[in-house]
């Protein structure tokens, strides 16, 4: 085959048969190549014939294999192979070539096995020779050369046949390797790899031949073939010489229709190792991307004509990062000479030869910066045809480092906390930026995960739960391709989880993704009676006991419980949850939960009448500090209550009405959210006096409950009036959750009175504690019947919910009706 007029047709095709390996790792390590986050890896064709030699490339976990016993016959191994645990094997001719495969990829002590597959040149030429370099001038090359101020030199090895001796390459060639003959003495016998070289790094100015894009560069040549095939061994070997030999770019005109797990990991120990690698697409008249290119770390690079479209020839799609000049590219030859030539082969030079440019200016800058400039460049959105475009070589020397300060978290410690319900919104900034996302689940939980990617990404979701350092379990989600939505839905236990958020093909986009991790399940918090559902809701806003300085808790009647309808304001204050007990006697458990808590302050909401003296003394004879808030009606123990929550100098307050009471359960949302006093009104008048401090009031309910005189005695005293009402108790609850909270949580309690003759929530008035605990909206429910506003609201969130009391206070089957299903 000749590389300089005639057409080369790319038809190698390759066969993963099968492979295994360890999922034991680290938390965090690196990227893993496997079935869920490499696409386009595996094929159920049988092999034929572009083995070379029935070889195999065999990785060990360990050296403890016994080969022999297999009457395999082990070949020699370059050391940068058997270094990494990787030996070459021939299977004999009497043995199934197919099943011996299968047998060594099922062997516990082998990791994974690879056919040694043959590669092909990615180049074709057969245009008559011009005499000029229309590839300089379009990208703005010439120009470029100006910008670099005092350049570095940069080593770009080039994987190919090897580098002929060129007037035009003097002093620009290292010694190199012939990998194939295992010498230092490398030629090049079909010229492709002196073509590339010439690209990148001819010298300009000489009075001969061609300029070559950076007269900065120092060739490493690594010689892999010098037939029309290359063996994956080679390739191997080929890319941990360019590794271990100071190499900063990598340049691959070569390919393969599918990709191989030894490849990929010797290509990305030299991405971690901060080597660029730049391969060609392939030449097959639009076929996916070839290999290596099609590796999400290497920047794929296809061909376009002198009018910029793309040439015929050139490969496409999901992998393809940019595009460069392909065709009638004059290089050097052999023998002296000087050739025109053609191909996604001579387009990928031509890019690094570009990437050369920007390490000569800064050495210190990663893969991933250098391909966010090139691609930055263009000022083009990504396309599958031509990716980013063609790059502007001055744009990209001047464009400055990408920053991620505004990122999500870039590390696992520095992690995004998010929350449940909640929609993120973030992009990926730079190739291999990953976005970390962690959140705490407290109880069993089913929950979604969805992605929405963009319209040029492929996003993939890794899932972990983590517990002292270990993952436990870790999912990966990445079905869909390019704009896909990506959901996995999961049945979680209590911990914390961490998300990372990448693209599989290392794209990055000035567009955001979204995600958000929904609740499809509700918790019923419940007790045998009014207390021991206190208690339960208690045990599940502290588990761990109290956390605030004060550590104290909020004790208030159980049968009559109006004095605590304006403790959601000290709750938020204290961090205190809500105990309950009868008149003349504390219960066993409500005692028992104290002691848990162990409290150093009891807040006694009412008077002697509310919760008898004989209450406090027991609590004190137990040690207890015990402070009692009353007053001489809940109106005034309301005004009480505020100045003991430290909230009298607050300039806000909310107004409910003290009597029908539905709407000052309302108002718990907004006193925890808001951290500001709830305080109880009449119909018709305000009967305490608000301190001095208020210049805003928000009130709850319709002229029903607050009346308009009211609202004008509070306007004539100069306090700003916002009203927040609606046609019933439920409108009124869920239009003030919608005006004055962005909660986390939804807390379902029941919305109507547990007695007939006087207003009874005792489940709802302990709600507030739990409320400020979970930042959570006290949601009211009807037992009775469905309302149409609760559930166009709760249907349409997907936070965690409670649901406090049992069926009696709120029926499973309400439940149901507004789109909740209970947790199990």
């Amino acid at each position: 085959m000749k590389w300089n007029t005639k057409y080369a047709v790319f038809i190698v095709t390759l066969f993963i048969l099968a492979f295994s390996f360890d999922s034991d790792h680290e938390v965090f390590a690196g990227e893993k190549f496997s079935k869920q986050s490499f696409k386009r890896l595996s094929s159920t064709k049988e092999i034929t014939n572009n083995i070379h030699s029935r070889q195999i490339l065999i990785k060990l976990k360990n050296r403890n294999v016994n080969l022999e016993s297999l009457d395999l016959i082990e070949k020699e191994s370059p050391t940068a192979l058997d270094s990494r645990g990787i030996v070459l094997v021939e299977v004999p001719i009497h043995f199934s070539y197919q099943k011996m495969l299968d047998m060594l990829a099922q062997n516990p002590g082998i990791e994974y096995v690879e056919p040694n597959y043959l590669y092909e040149h990615l180049n074709v030429s057969d245009d008559p020779f011009y005499n000029y370099q229309w590839h300089i001038p379009v990208l703005n090359i010439h120009n470029a050369w100006g910008y670099i101020q005092n350049p570095h030199p940069v080593r770009v090895a080039v994987l190919d046949s090897g580098v002929d001796p060129h007037s035009d390459l003097a002093g620009k060639v290292l010694p190199g390797y012939d990998i194939p003959a295992n010498t230092p003495f490398q030629t090049d016998l079909i010229g492709h790899g002196t073509n590339i070289a010439g690209i990148i790094a001819g010298i300009k100015n000489n009075g001969i031949g061609i300029a070559g894009i950076n007269e900065n560069v120092e060739i490493l040549p690594v010689k892999i073939t010098d037939q029309t095939t290359i063996q994956l061994t080679d390739v191997i070997e080929g890319i941990y010489y360019a590794i271990d030999n100071g190499a900063q770019i990598i340049n691959m005109s070569y390919g393969s229709e599918e990709g191989n797990h030894m490849e990929y990991d010797a290509l990305k120990e030299a991405y971690t190792k901060g080597i660029t690698l730049i391969a060609a697409t392939g030449n097959d008249y639009g076929a996916p991307v070839s290999f290596p290119a099609a590796y999400p770390f290497v920047i794929g690079v296809g061909s376009v004509d002198q009018e910029g479209k793309r040439s015929a020839f050139s490969n496409y799609g999901d992998s393809l990062d940019l595009v460069a000049p392909g065709e009638e590219i004059v290089s050097t030859g052999l023998r002296e000479e000087y050739e025109f030539v053609n191909g996604t082969s001579f387009s990928a030079p031509i890019v690094s030869g570009i990437a050369s440019m920007l390490l000569s200016q800064d050495p210190k800058l990663s893969p991933s910066e250098i391909e966010w400039k090139l691609e930055n460049s263009t000022e083009r959105s990504w396309t599958e045809t031509k990716g980013f475009g063609q790059i502007d070589a001055v744009k990209a020397l001047l464009m400055p480092n990408p920053s991620l300060h505004d990122d999500a978290g870039n590390s696992v410690s520095q992690a995004r906390l998010i929350k449940v319900g909640h929609t993120y919104e973030e992009s990926i900034q730079i190739p291999d930026d990953v976005d970390y996302y962690k959140f705490v689940n407290n109880e069993v939980s089913d929950l979604s995960f969805q992605t929405t990617s963009p319209a040029s990404h492929d996003i993939k979701v890794t899932i972990k739960k983590v517990a002292n350092g270990h993952i436990e379990w870790e999912e990966i989600v990445d079905n869909l391709g390019i704009g896909g939505i990506e959901k996995l839905s999961l049945r979680v236990n209590p911990g914390t989880y961490y998300i990372e958020i990448s693209d599989f093909n290392y794209r990055w986009s000035k567009n955001q993704y979204k995600l958000k991790v929904s609740s499809n399940s509700y918790h019923r918090i419940e007790g045998s009676s009014r207390t021991q559902t206190a208690v339960n809701i208690s045990r599940k806003g502290w588990p761990s006991g109290l956390t605030h300085q004060e550590r104290a808790i909020i004790l208030a009647r159980a049968d009559h419980p109006a004095d605590a309808l304006s403790a959601a304001g000290i709750a938020a204050m204290k961090d205190s949850p809500i105990l309950l007990t009868f008149p003349e006697q504390i219960d066993t458990v409500t005692l028992r939960e104290i002691f848990r808590l162990n409290p150093e302050k009891i807040y006694l909401l009412g008077g002697k009448n509310a919760i008898d003296e004989s209450v406090e003394t027991l609590l004190k004879n137990k040690g207890y500090t015990v402070q009692r808030v009353h007053g001489k009606d809940r109106f005034e123990t309301s005004i009480n209550i505020g100045r003991a929550a430290g909230l009298t100098n607050q300039n806000e307050a909310i107004i409910a009405n003290g009597i029908t009471v539905a709407d000052a359960l309302s108002a718990s949302s907004i006193s925890v959210s808001k951290h500001i006093p709830i305080y109880l009104s009449q119909k018709e008048k305000m009967p305490m006096q608000l301190p001095e401090a208020i210049k805003k009031v928000y009130i709850l309910g319709g002229e029903a409950a607050i009346s308009t005189q009211v609202e004008s005695d509070l306007k004539r005293k100069r306090i700003e009036v916002v009203r927040i009402a609606g046609h019933s108790r439920y409108d009124t609850n869920i239009n003030a959750i919608k005006k004055l909270t962005n909660p986390d949580t939804l807390i379902l309690v029941r919305g109507t009175s547990a007695k007939t003759d006087y207003e009874d929530y005792p489940d709802a008035v302990a709600a507030s504690g739990l409320a400020h605990r979970r930042n959570g909206a006290i949601v009211l429910v009807n037992p009775l019947k469905i309302e149409n506003v609760t559930k166009s609201y709760v249907s349409s969130r997907s936070y965690p919910m409670y649901a406090l009391g049992g069926e009696k206070a709120l029926p499973g089957g309400q439940l149901t009706h507004l789109g909740l299903k209970i947790a199990k």
